[in-house]
């Protein structure tokens, strides 16, 4: 990425968020997503699932009973930070969050759910809730569609930043007013 153009940058990024869905191995499958409230600043790591190029759509998995959730409902500005530490690359994505709970592309993530994973949306009580010992937490096969839910990130700009001891390089791809207003920044 030494010497590209805007554009190219656009299409790097998109190529590494769409392979990231399918590596594990990739650095940019486990970004943290931000939220914030009036009350409330929220990071955590989540799994990239699924990034639509032509929609500029990330998603991710989540329990709908979690505080991003909530933080999504009164929020839905979020944003998710990504690096790879190999060529030292930062995207910071900003975006619209929705939370899906059913529908055709909700249907389609939870029919993939390996059955060793549905527990993660099955617990009780709710994830963050305090419990005496881990031992009294419990799970419940049918609360797992009740509670799996979606988080469909429309990225409205992109942050990308490439740190070199031959000198660090900032661009701004931004299609939050038209079809892509990129611009270089000062790093």
């Amino acid at each position: 990425m030494s010497n590209c153009e805007l554009q190219d940058l656009s299409d790097w990024c998109a190529q590494q968020l769409s392979r990231a869905t399918a590596d594990p191995k990739s650095p940019f499958r486990w970004p943290v997503l931000c939220s914030a409230t009036e009350d409330n600043i929220g990071g955590r790591v989540v799994v990239l699932r699924q990034f639509n190029p032509e929609e500029r759509r990330l998603v991710f998995y989540t329990d709908f009973r979690s505080e991003k959730c909530g933080d999504i409902r009164s929020n839905p500005k979020v944003e998710c930070v990504f690096f790879d530490r190999r060529p030292m690359i930062q995207l910071r994505v900003s975006g619209s969050a929705e939370l899906q709970t059913d529908g055709d592309l909700w249907n389609n993530h939870y029919e993939r759910i390996a059955d060793a994973n549905w527990q993660d949306y099955a617990f009780l009580p709710a994830p963050g809730s305090v419990t005496q010992s881990p031992k009294n937490i419990r799970n419940f096969k049918d609360l797992a569609a009740e509670n799996f839910c979606l988080v469909v990130v429309s990225i409205l700009k992109i942050d990308w930043l490439s740190l070199s001891r031959d000198g660090h390089r900032r661009a701004l791809l931004d299609w939050s007013k038209s079809d892509g207003e990129h611009t270089w920044l000062v790093p």
